[in-house]
């Protein structure tokens, strides 16, 4: 659950990744317009269907709104939905207002110059050991096996 001003009202919203649009439950929209919520209001003849169903959500209507979460501020619509569901932020408001990150550039990106160079110590004189001799155990009661190559077919086979 996440914090969110919406038209300068305060409310909560859970940020859904899935979600291609941001949605507000009937009773949310109620308080919002009862605070005197700055949004431009207009009907949806959007069809919106929750994850798994096949049955369509119902829509009331639609508005557009300023949306801000700490200094991030982004203007979007959201969609009213009939019942008392959660109120969701999806995903494209969510990356625009940098509360939600996808993809390879959360993973740390180092190059194996810069890594060699900030751990020296580790990586001098790899590469051969020297003054070492490797010992092998070798079972002297065990008789030597050789064994053959599996082998392997390079043509396909034929078909008659």
């Amino acid at each position: 659950m996440i914090s969110v001003s919406i038209g300068g009202i305060p409310t909560h919203m859970i940020i859904d990744s899935g979600a291609s649009c941001n949605l507000i439950s009937r009773n949310e929209w109620e308080r919002l317009k009862s605070e005197k919520v700055l949004c431009e209001s207009r009907k949806c003849s959007r069809k919106l269907f929750a994850y798994g169903s096949k049955e369509p959500l119902e829509i009331t209507g639609s508005f557009k709104a300023e949306v801000s979460i700490g200094m991030s501020t982004e203007k979007a619509e959201f969609i009213v939905v009939e019942g008392q569901g959660q109120n969701l932020l999806g995903k494209e408001t969510a990356v625009k207002l940098n509360v939600l990150r996808l993809g390879p550039d959360l993973v740390n990106n180092i190059s194996g110059k810069d890594f060699r160079e900030q751990y020296k110590e580790v990586f001098t004189g790899l590469g051969k050991l020297k003054n070492f001799q490797l010992q092998i155990p070798i079972d002297k009661s065990v008789k030597p096996i050789a064994q053959k190559r599996e082998t392997r077919t390079i043509q396909p086979e034929r078909q008659n």
